[in-house]
């Protein structure tokens, strides 16, 4: 699953001439859990933006039409990958096991959700209206998408958006699981019923039957357990709430 990461406010702003327009440093310390050890692509643009040369311990994949930066210095060539098509990009992660994660800037974003090479965006939304040049397109310009709030804190929230194609795979996944879960539930009910047969045909004090009773109540607690898990795959999927950006302008 390939995922966007994302800040911007609510005219859609993420950046100002290379720059992030507010400091959230929690909101960089997120985006580090996510991206240390796996991959982190953005256009060349972004990737001299950073203040810092290449991110340390991840992938940095940069696209670029000519696959040369602008302004090479040794110290930014280590742990970085240059590639010409995106679809490059995702499999060079994938090939490695790295998550990839696309990180900017507008054209990226821009290529990734028109060709639906995104599967899931995590975007912090920023409240207020900043200064900018760069922006985040509108998710109703693409294929349908379906969002739901993770987190609120004050002056921003965490908003996770998955695709409707994603969400299908998901559900079909879901779906599998769950036959398998339920195969496993009537075996583990046949069992149950057997053992309850034998403990009938035994006296109440033999060593016998406490010997089946015992194994009788892990039998249920592990029934517990797969319907339990069964519940909350189901209500997984209930949690995600329909997209609306009522804000089209």
């Amino acid at each position: 699953m390939t995922t966007i990461l994302v800040a911007y406010d609510e005219g859609r702003i993420i950046g100002n001439d290379g720059r992030i327009p507010w400091s959230i440093p929690a909101d960089l310390r997120r985006f580090q859990n996510l991206t240390t050890g796996n991959a982190v692509i953005m256009g060349r643009k972004t990737f001299e933006s950073l203040p810092h040369g290449p991110l340390p311990d991840r992938m940095n994949i940069v696209i670029s039409r000519t696959r040369l930066p602008t302004k090479p210095p040794e110290s930014r060539t280590e742990g970085v990958l240059w590639v010409c098509d995106p679809q490059d990009a995702i499999q060079f992660a994938w090939d490695r096991q790295l998550k990839p994660f696309v990180s900017g800037g507008e054209q990226i974003y821009r290529h990734f959700l028109h060709k639906g090479l995104i599967h899931k965006i995590i975007a912090t939304e920023v409240k207020g209206r900043h200064e900018g040049d760069t922006y985040f397109p509108r998710l109703y310009e693409y294929e349908g998408w379906t969002g739901q709030v993770m987190e609120e804190l004050g002056a921003y929230r965490i908003v996770e958006y998955l695709s409707l194609r994603a969400l299908r795979q998901q559900r079909n996944d879901l779906k599998q699981q769950l036959a398998i879960v339920g195969e496993k539930y009537s075996a583990l009910r046949k069992e149950r019923d057997k053992l309850i047969a034998k403990v009938l045909q035994y006296n109440s004090s033999s060593s016998d039957t406490n010997a089946l009773r015992t194994k009788l109540q892990a039998l249920r607690k592990k029934l517990n357990a797969y319907e339990q898990r069964a519940i909350q795959e189901y209500r997984h999927q209930q949690d995600y709430l329909p997209y609306d950006d009522d804000d089209r302008r």
